[in-house]
Formats: C-alpha cells, structure tokens, sequence
C-alpha cells in the first residue's frame, strides 16, 4: 500500500501557519478524569478555537491531512449571545484520541514557540501511555497535567 507523508500533503509553510495558530489561538488541554473506580486517566485534546469559521475549517482539513482519521477531527459551532452586543459564533477545531494528538503534535512541535513546552509534556505523556487501553496514570503524569494546566492558564515558568 503506498501511503501519502505529511510533507507530501502538506507544505512546510502549511504546517508553520498551523503551528502558528496553534501556539496564538489553541490550546492543549489536559483533563484527569478520577472517577473511574479502577483507574485514573488523563485525556489530551488539542483545540483551536475562533470565529472565522472558513479558517477554522482549513484548520480541520489540515488536522485530518495529518491524523489521516477525519474522526478524530470534531468541528463545533458555539452560539454566543450578548444582549449589548453581536458576536459572531464561535466555530471550534479538537483533535480527539491519544494517537491523534499525539501525531498532530509531533509534526507541528518543529514550528511551536509559545506552546513547545506545553507540546513537549503532552507528547511525553501521550507516547508513554499509547497502546494501553486503560493506562493507569501516575503520580508524576497528574503532575505533569497539573504543570500543563498551570502553562495555559499562564501561571507556570517557561
């Protein structure tokens, strides 16, 4: 089976345009799910988010060029509403599943500045939990969810 490379589908300038909308306008969310009464899971999305849908629509065919699973690409549309004032939807990118994110961040971590931190801990994580169902995280990966957390809402050290 001959199968299409990234860099066959997409250009370097493509992938730097992505990164840039990643790193200004996404965010690398981290969630520790704790309810779970036999095991503790971190779930990694990534997430652009903003109301110029035709952007955001080239977002998603460029994350399903690179995941080659358009499943793993939701597109959502998030009505805002403000009496004093008109805004435009939000039209909203996530890249969902462990091997996704993980390979979208992989070809996009050349080209991230302001989130290369936030990337690095989340492939870190993502390839030390791929390929177990029910990983059972640790100690050191809900710290490293926590310090995530702490980077994207601006609290942590760069």
């Amino acid at each position: 089976m001959n199968e299409t490379t990234v860099e066959e589908k997409l250009t370097d300038i493509e992938l730097a345009w992505l990164a840039g909308l990643v790193d200004g306008e996404g965010c690398i969310f981290f969630a520790v799910r704790t309810d779970y009464p036999t095991h503790r899971s971190i779930r990694c999305d990534l997430r652009v988010c903003m109301a110029h849908h035709d952007t955001i629509d080239r977002v998603a065919d460029m994350f399903t060029a690179i995941t080659d699973d358009g499943d793993a690409v939701g597109l959502y549309t998030e009505k805002r509403s403000d009496d004093k004032v008109r805004v435009r939807p939000l039209r909203d990118c996530t890249v969902h599943g462990r091997r996704s994110v993980l390979r979208v961040l992989q070809v996009l971590r050349p080209y991230l500045f302001t989130k290369a931190l936030e990337a690095d801990l989340a492939i870190s994580y993502l390839l030390k939990s791929a390929g177990h169902t029910r990983y059972r995280t640790t100690e050191l990966d809900r710290e490293m969810a926590r310090t995530a957390t702490e980077l994207r809402n601006g609290r942590g050290e760069a």
